[in-house]
């Protein structure tokens, strides 16, 4: 499952200082959006997000040091229940290394047709769910 890798500005506010010069200037009301997904390579290999956990830190760290607020978003559950705790340890070990001005943590939510919800329904992939946990159904109707 090919989940990508973007960045995106929000462009939306008045530049209040269009007279200076530098990205930092510039850009000082913008935030850049990256859907890490996962610390661990793993797991970013598992869902061919095409991307390594080393380039996602590097991203982030160069999108805060051009001042510009970075926001960036990680899946819970997305180990499942063979990785869980690789998924777990390793997201918070990149999330202390980006440094973000903000993170996000999604829930795994699959939708009809997805590749890896066809992979749940067949038992290729175990939810952390699977674990006995009363909570519930993480594919869509």
């Amino acid at each position: 499952m090919r989940t990508g890798q973007h960045l995106r500005f929000d462009t939306r506010r008045p530049h209040e200082d269009a007279g200076r010069t530098g990205t930092a200037a510039r850009c000082r009301h913008r935030h850049g959006y990256l859907g890490a997904e996962s610390g661990s390579d793993q797991v970013l290999e598992m869902i061919d997000k095409g991307v390594t956990n080393a380039q996602n830190i590097e991203a982030v760290q160069k999108i805060e040091e051009s001042g510009i607020k970075s926001s960036v978003t990680f899946i819970s559950g997305l180990g499942g229940r063979e990785m869980w705790e690789e998924h777990a340890v390793m997201t918070g070990k990149a999330i202390s290394a980006m440094q973000p001005t903000y993170v996000g943590l999604l829930t795994l939510l699959l939708e009809p047709g997805a590749p890896m919800r066809d992979d749940v329904m067949s038992g290729k992939f175990q939810t952390a769910a699977a674990r006995g946990s009363s909570c519930g159904d993480i594919t869509a109707s």
